[in-house]
């Protein structure tokens, strides 16, 4: 009996709009942490990074980019996210010969709910907790100087008060560099089993993105322009992502457009380089703005040694 309160309970939470960021957690697959643009350099750029992917983040968003990586190198990002939900990555990448291997931890915290009924009201003291959790560990193998490929095993949990839910996924990328600039990707996201609370079901997210990215260099002193496009479907429908990057020096503005659900993004970021035994260490940052949902903040912060 108490497990179907709880789930009653929960589907209201879903329908009031007190709670929109718990509805934004789940979603309608159940899972759609798994979804979210781990780093800030990913959401700066509107989440168009798959043909990207040359920073840890890329262990979530396509694994196939990290054997192409030069050097060791970890990622902590802590985002701000709707309704006072705290999300936090932390990943790393130690290149091996023609590989590389990848490993990361994200959170997802949507903080304390009150326990209510269909109409809002409360309907006892006290509260309850949801949260996510993401472990991962990827492999990337290098087949060519120009051409590799990835698989990133996942762990899902998600608890609910005292109701837990636990699902494996795997990730596959495909990078190709048609040339020194330009970049194609391929990647499938989130294939895997059912999320179930309480013998209630729902698919993984799967996702498949096909990717693009151009640089195109400005002038001396490390200036370009990386103008990237995502093509994304999942459960029939089609989204288009597509961002850009001006970096000049150890300085980079950026930003993105998702078509759905029409997200526009804006961020930057600073590189600080030779401090001490840290060849260089990345600071970024970027808004987004969801409308009456509120805005989002996240910065993250790498070191390559």
């Amino acid at each position: 009996m108490r497990k179907i309160v709880l789930l009653l309970l929960v589907l209201a939470i879903l329908c009031s709009g007190n709670s929109v960021s718990f509805a934004v957690i789940l979603g309608s697959t159940g899972a759609q942490v798994l979804g979210i643009g781990p780093g800030a350099r990913i959401s700066g750029m509107g989440e168009a990074f798959s043909a990207v992917a040359d920073d840890p983040s890329a262990i979530l968003w396509n694994p196939g980019g990290l054997a192409l990586m030069n050097g060791k190198e970890i990622m902590f990002t802590q985002n701000y996210w709707l309704m006072d939900t705290r999300y936090q990555f932390a990943g790393g990448v130690l290149p091996y010969g023609t590989a590389a291997l990848g490993f990361s931890y994200a959170m997802l915290d949507a903080g304390e709910f009150l326990w209510r009924d269909n109409n809002g009201a409360n309907v006892g003291e006290g509260s309850y907790d949801a949260k996510a959790t993401v472990m991962s560990i990827c492999f990337s193998e290098k087949l060519s100087d120009n051409f590799s490929f990835g698989l990133n095993g996942k762990i899902l949990n998600q608890s609910i008060e005292e109701e837990t839910a636990v699902s494996y996924h795997l990730d596959a990328g495909l990078m190709f560099r048609l040339s020194p600039n330009v970049n194609l990707a391929l990647v499938v996201q989130n294939a895997g089993q059912e999320v179930k609370f309480i013998n209630e079901g729902d698919p993984s997210p799967m996702n498949i993105i096909g990717g693009t990215a151009i640089k195109i260099p400005m002038g001396v002193n490390q200036q370009y322009f990386t103008l990237a496009c995502d093509v994304n479907y999942m459960y029939d429908e089609i989204s288009i992502n597509t961002g850009g990057e001006i970096r000049i020096g150890n300085f980079a503005l950026r930003t993105g457009y998702q078509l759905n659900p029409g997200l526009i993004s804006f961020g930057g970021g600073i590189n600080l380089e030779n401090l001490g035994p840290v060849q260089k260490v990345m600071v970024d940052f970027v808004f987004m703005q969801y409308g009456p949902l509120g805005d989002t903040k996240r910065i993250s912060v790498g070191m390559k040694f």
